[in-house]
């Protein structure tokens, strides 16, 4: 989906609306264009204030948003296999496993978790994370976002 404008005689935009661009069978869209509508989808979700992250119906990590990167100073390439595990706190890593592949294995639940990551400096901060199976196929799509120190998280 791209977003579009309605404008009326004058120039004025009266509404905006998100609109579905189809890549189906008889519809050519240039390579040009089709890199114009990736780098907008990179683009917002390496703006959002989360860590966002997509995985295989199996429950591999496939992209993390430019986010997670950043703050835990990994690089594109540890993306492979469970490298990425590496930032949670060792004393949660196979409780938040266990349960991350508990409810992969039940596909059709959602995920919640809170834990520990690393920063690139080495201090661990609180994390809420929240996934959900993906609407258009095999897959998962999850964000993390810092908690703030004080705020109690429940459920």
């Amino acid at each position: 989906m791209l977003p579009s404008t309605a404008q009326d005689d004058t120039g004025t935009v009266r509404a905006a609306e998100p609109r579905l661009v189809p890549l189906g069978e008889g519809l050519a869209i240039s390579s040009s264009r089709y890199r114009q509508e990736i780098h907008y989808w990179q683009q917002l979700i390496d703006s959002l204030p989360a860590i966002v992250w997509v995985s295989d119906e199996a429950g591999n990590t496939l992209f993390f948003n430019a986010r997670w990167y950043a703050y835990t100073g990994q690089e594109f390439g540890e993306l492979r296999q469970d490298e990425w595990a590496k930032a949670l706190h060792p004393d949660e890593r196979d409780a938040v496993d266990a349960h991350w592949f508990a409810t992969v294995n039940a596909y059709r639940s959602d995920y919640a978790a809170t834990f520990r990551l690393r920063r690139h400096d080495g201090v661990y901060r609180h994390y809420l994370c929240r996934a959900a199976p993906l609407a258009t196929g095999p897959g998962w799509i999850g964000f993390c976002t810092e908690v703030p120190r004080g705020v109690e998280i429940n459920g």
